[in-house]
């Protein structure tokens, strides 16, 4: 990904600004939950459709 910053999301909404290596990182410290990965999908594309109301598709 070359550091390129990416949003990831917190289990509780908050978007997060990190590398893909910052967030691995993160996982690894219990920062961060794979688990949430699928709560991650769903707030980053209720996120991205506040953003672009007309590419969301419902």
């Amino acid at each position: 990904m070359n550091g390129s910053k990416i949003i990831y999301v917190r289990a509780d909404g908050a978007l997060l600004g990190l590398t893909e290596k910052e967030y691995l990182a993160a996982i690894r410290r219990g920062k961060a939950h794979i688990r949430n990965a699928k709560q991650n999908e769903r707030a980053l594309k209720k996120y991205e459709g506040t953003i672009n109301p007309g590419k969301r598709d419902s």
